[in-house]
C-alpha cells in the first residue's frame, strides 16, 4: 500500500513503511500512531528440573563453549550433476499391486 492510498482511507489499517514513506505520510496526514517493539531477551538460569536430570545424563555429548561462527569449508563440495534435458525419476520406494494402492489411497 502506498502513502498516498493510506492518506485518503478513513477506516484504521495498518501500514508498514520504510522511513522516506513515513515521513511522506505523516507530511501528508498529520495524524499516525506509532509501535515500536523491543526484542527483550531474558537468560534461563536453572532448566526445569524434569529436563536436568536428561541434561546430566547426556552431558558429553554436548560441549560447554558452541562457536560463534560456521565451520571452514572444506575442500570437498558434495553436489549432483543433473543432465539439462533429463526428468526426474519419480518412481515408488517399493512396488504395491493395483489393488493394494487402491486400499492405501
Amino acid at each position: 500500500m502506498s502513502p498516498s492510498n493510506a492518506a485518503t482511507t478513513n477506516s484504521p489499517q495498518l501500514v508498514l513503511l520504510p522511513g522516506p514513506d513515513f515521513y511522506q505520510l505523516l507530511t501528508k496526514t498529520k495524524q499516525v500512531v506509532m509501535l515500536i517493539g523491543k526484542q527483550v531477551l531474558t537468560q534461563v538460569t536453572h532448566p526445569p528440573t524434569k529436563a536436568q536430570s536428561l541434561l546430566d545424563e547426556f552431558s558429553d555429548l554436548s560441549p560447554l563453549d558452541l562457536p560463534c561462527e560456521l565451520p571452514p569449508m572444506r575442500n570437498i563440495q558434495h553436489n549432483i550433476d543433473l543432465i539439462p534435458v533429463s526428468s526426474l525419476p519419480n518412481l515408488p520406494h517399493y512396488r504395491v499391486s493395483s489393488q493394494e494402492h487402491h486400499i492405501l489411497q
